[in-house]
């Protein structure tokens, strides 16, 4: 298929305001986090490598202690309804039936 010129020019600008707005976002957070970004630079200066626990460490990052709230096997195993169509008699059926008429 083809874009007609006022369509292109309206899909370039269009994606250059988007990479602009993304530009100017990861700045300002760069920016808000120079003293997180430094003191990771003077570890790396000492220690070449670092594994994720180190750098989540070294930046502050905290993980949630896991609950059965926020485990997302156990919130898709209660949010989902399993049956069983071997154990399943006809008046289960029919009493599906009746509360979905409802």
């Amino acid at each position: 298929y083809s874009l007609s010129e006022r369509t292109k020019e309206l899909r370039d600008r269009e994606q250059q305001e988007l990479a602009d707005h993304a530009y100017e976002q990861a700045t300002l957070m760069l920016a808000e986090r120079e003293h997180l970004l430094e003191k990771l630079a003077q570890v790396l200066l000492v220690k070449e490598t670092l594994d994720q626990r180190e750098v989540e460490e070294i930046l502050g990052v905290e993980h949630p202690k896991p609950t059965p709230l926020n485990n997302p096997h156990v919130v898709a195993a209660f949010s989902t309804q399993v049956v069983d169509d071997e154990t399943a008699t006809p008046d289960d059926a029919d009493d599906a039936d009746a509360a979905d008429e409802d």
